[in-house]
C-alpha cells in the first residue's frame, strides 16, 4: 500500500469526523434503524430495508447489517456515527487510488480535493443517515466500471455486486446499473452475443443480494413491504411527481419536464459515443446524464438526490483539470 493512502485516509476521517461529532445526533429515523440494527445483534432478522418517504421498503436488510457492525463494537450510536465518517474517508481515499490508476497522481489529489469540498458531499455526510452510508459504495462502482476496454465479466460481477447491496442503502443507486446497462449496449468492440452475455452477468449479480428478500416477498407478502412498492414509490412518486389516483394521461403529463430533455440528452450521447472517442470515459459520462433526472427532487432537504450527480461531476472535473 503506498504510504501516501493512509495520510490520506487520516486527514479525511479527521475532516469527516470533526464535521459531525460536536453537532450531530440521531433523528427519529436514524434512531429507528440503528434500532432494528440493534435488533439483528439481538436475534431478531428482517428482510427489508429502510422505508422510502413515499412508502414501501427497500429491498433487502443490508443497511441494517451495516449499521450492526458499529453497534458490535461500540454499542452506540456514536459508533455508528465514527463507522460512517470512516466509510466516508475511505470513499475519499479509494477515489485518489483510483484516478491514481487511471489518470495521474495530480487528478487523484484534484478529485480527493473536490471530494472534501463539495456542499452536497458535506451535507449529506452531516445529516448522519442512510444516503451518508453511500460514498464509498459508489466510487467502487465507478472503479469496477470504470474501463478504456469492454468490461470483463470479474468486474461486471463486482459491479453488480455492489449494486445490489447498494440498493438496500437507497435506491438512487439504480441508476448505475441504467449507465452500466447503455454501456454495453454502446459497446462496439464485442459482438451481439458478447454484449448480452455481459448484460446477463451484470444483471445477475446485481439481483443476487436482492434474492433474499424477493423470495420473502413472494411467499411471505405483507402491504407496503414489497419490492414493487418500494420501486414505485421511488420512481413513481419522487422521481416523476406521481400519486396512485391520477389517470394514465394525468401520469404523462405531470412527468417532470426536466426528465424529456435528460432523455433526449442520453440518446444524443448513444449516437456521439458511437462516433468519436473522448478523454472523458463514456461511463462517468453516461452516469452524470442518468443521475440528471433526479436533481429536480434534490432540494434542501432532499440532497440525496443529488449525490450520483455531484460525485460523477466530481470525476469530471478532475479529469478536465488535468487536461489543462
Amino acid at each position: 500500500m503506498p504510504k501516501k493512502l493512509p495520510a490520506l485516509f487520516g486527514f479525511a476521517f479527521l475532516f469527516f469526523y470533526g464535521l459531525v461529532a460536536s453537532d450531530v445526533s440521531p433523528d427519529i429515523y436514524q434512531a429507528r434503524d440503528l434500532d432494528r440494527a440493534a435488533g439483528l445483534l439481538n436475534g431478531h432478522f428482517i428482510w427489508y430495508g429502510p422505508e422510502l418517504s413515499g412508502g414501501g421498503h427497500l429491498p433487502g436488510p443490508f443497511y441494517y447489517w451495516l449499521l450492526a457492525i458499529p453497534l458490535a463494537l461500540g454499542r452506540s450510536w456514536a459508533s455508528a456515527l465514527t463507522f460512517n465518517c470512516m466509510l466516508s474517508a475511505a470513499a475519499a481515499t479509494a477515489l485518489f487510488d483510483v484516478f491514481e490508476r487511471r489518470v495521474s497522481s495530480f487528478a487523484g489529489l484534484l478529485a480527493y480535493v473536490l471530494f472534501l469540498n463539495s456542499i452536497v458531499i458535506v451535507a449529506t455526510a452531516h445529516a448522519f443517515w442512510n444516503p451518508s452510508f453511500l460514498f464509498l459504495f459508489q466510487v467502487l462502482i465507478v472503479a469496477a466500471l470504470w474501463s478504456d476496454q469492454a468490461l470483463s465479466r470479474f468486474r461486471l460481477a463486482a459491479a453488480g455486486v455492489l449494486i445490489g447491496l447498494s440498493l438496500q442503502i437507497h435506491l438512487t443507486q439504480l441508476l448505475f446499473l441504467v449507465s452500466a446497462v447503455f454501456w454495453i449496449a454502446l459497446e462496439k468492440t464485442r459482438t451481439r452475443k458478447e454484449r448480452r452475455d455481459s448484460l446477463l452477468v451484470l444483471l445477475f449479480f446485481t439481483v443476487l443480494p436482492l434474492l433474499p428478500h424477493f423470495l420473502w416477498a413472494v411467499f411471505f407478502p405483507s402491504d407496503g413491504l414489497s419490492p414493487i412498492s418500494a420501486a414505485r414509490a421511488l420512481l413513481a412518486k419522487k422521481l416523476f411527481g406521481l400519486t396512485s389516483d391520477e389517470s394514465p394521461i394525468q401520469r404523462v403529463l405531470s412527468l417532470d419536464t426536466f426528465f424529456f430533455p435528460c432523455l433526449a440528452a442520453w440518446i444524443l450521447a448513444g449516437f456521439l459515443f458511437r462516433r468519436r472517442r473522448s478523454f472523458f470515459p463514456r461511463i462517468i459520462v453516461l452516469t452524470f446524464l442518468c443521475s440528471l433526472p433526479l436533481l429536480p427532487k434534490a432540494s434542501h432537504t432532499h440532497l440525496r438526490y443529488a449525490e450520483p450527480s455531484y460525485l460523477m461531476a466530481i470525476i469530471l472535473s478532475a479529469i478536465m483539470l488535468n487536461e489543462v
